[in-house]
């Protein structure tokens, strides 16, 4: 009987919970990626400017017949559940989850085709991370975007309902917040038009997929 081939590439779609407009990625990676890398790879791909920090999480809900358990200090135990909690050390102060830089996608995907991806713990911005299909190669270069949707995120917005709340003032000029807002958007550059399109940025995701590098060494330098 012929082996199957090895599932090397994992298509995922990512998508930024209760965004309005929505806002979601299509990307294919390899499975040997760290989760160190596809942090800094979904910061690009939803213009994250890297300045705070972030975590992964998993849920695992409790088979009564042989019910998960965590190392101590690895995760959060509820009478139904269990979650990993993937981060990054900052400044040798330690961590109480898992160490990004340990885990493959493959490791993490093992029992499970879900992961939750967090940034700014104050806004919170919150990307479900779904393997949509598990494959044996891809010809092209990796990570790639194939797809996507919506804007991504404005840094300091107070998370996607403060972002709600400036599309619906930019939408009405006469109200009292509309100068202030469209003021400080527009010194980063960002405008009505460019938060509410319905096109497809996958050429331009792409290419500034090339700055994974320039982001990890930003967090780990």
């Amino acid at each position: 009987m012929a082996k199957k081939a090895p599932r090397r590439v994992f298509e995922l779609r990512l998508t930024l919970d209760d965004a309005q407009p929505e806002v979601w990625r299509r990307m294919r990676v390899k499975s040997s990626m760290h989760l160190n890398d596809l942090a800094y790879a979904i910061m690009i791909i939803f213009r994250m400017q890297g300045s705070h920090l972030y975590n992964f999480t998993q849920t695992f809900h409790k088979d009564p017949d042989k019910p998960r358990q965590l190392l101590p200090g690895r995760g959060e135990s509820f009478e139904d559940t269990t979650i990993k909690r993937y981060e990054l050390p900052m400044d040798d102060a330690g961590i109480d989850g898992l160490d990004v830089r340990d885990y493959t996608l493959t490791k993490v995907f093992a029992d499970t085709d879900t992961l939750d991806f967090t940034y700014d713990f104050g806004d919170s911005w919150q990307v479900k991370i779904e393997v949509i299909k598990r494959l044996p190669s891809d010809k092209l270069y990796l990570p790639r975007v194939l797809d996507c949707k919506g804007f991504g995120i404005v840094e300091d917005a107070g998370g996607v309902y403060g972002l709600a709340h400036m599309i619906e003032v930019l939408r009405n000029p006469d109200d009292d917040e509309y100068e202030d807002i469209k003021g400080w958007l527009q010194m980063n550059n960002i405008s009505l038009a460019d938060l509410t399109m319905d096109i497809s940025l996958r050429r331009v995701l792409n290419a500034v997929l090339d700055y994974v590098d320039d982001m990890k060494r930003r967090y780990e330098r």
